[in-house]
């Protein structure tokens, strides 16, 4: 094979990737802890089309280094587990965090997110929004300007119920229970 592009995003070694849709991917990477055992975590998303890069997480040194970041099947969430601190769950599509668990919640040692559910709910959502879409569109006098923006309101709010679909993740402790997460945007 031979390289394609190359990308310098980092200051410090890579510790993990993951693919974030057909072209663009998320990474992290911290330094070699020192005697404090906290690094300056760094997570870049990268489309690898354009080139255009993100730092999320900015502004945030000396924590508890990434152990792992994993994504959901459907691409709309990600998980970034760490060594002595709290699970974050993060909108991949607004790049914002959504939340991070409290203090005191056992850290993961696995966490998997739940394919059967994403791809039924998906489905459902999906042959929803066609059905509703049909009706709207019989329902709306073609005449009247104020339906007109109505229909657009109520077309956009389908829209983001069709775009957030509910996902759910797994995770285990080191004392072998489960946790059951449910996901929805």
């Amino acid at each position: 094979g031979q390289v394609e592009r190359e990308y310098s995003l980092h200051s410090s070694p890579v510790r993990g990737i993951e693919w974030s849709g057909l072209k663009s991917f998320i990474s992290y990477a911290y330094s070699n802890p020192g005697p404090s055992n906290l690094v300056k975590n760094e997570i870049f998303t990268l489309d690898i089309t354009s080139g255009k890069q993100e730092q999320l997480r900015t502004n945030r040194e000396n924590e508890s280094p990434i152990e792992m970041l994993t994504i959901s099947h459907l691409k709309q969430y990600f998980l970034v587990m760490f060594k002595d601190k709290p699970l974050e769950l993060w909108d991949l599509r607004t790049q914002t965090l959504i939340r991070e668990l409290p203090r005191n919640f056992p850290r993961p040692t696995a966490v998997v997110w739940s394919p059967s559910h994403s791809l039924r709910t998906l489905r459902k959502k999906l042959l929803d929004y066609g059905e509703d879409d049909k009706s709207m569109v019989t329902s709306v006098p073609s005449n009247s300007m104020t339906s007109s923006v109505d229909s657009q309101d109520e077309k956009d709010k389908k829209e983001h119920r069709k775009s957030s679909v509910r996902e759910h993740f797994v995770m285990t402790d080191k004392d072998g229970t489960v946790f059951h997460f449910i996901v929805e945007g």
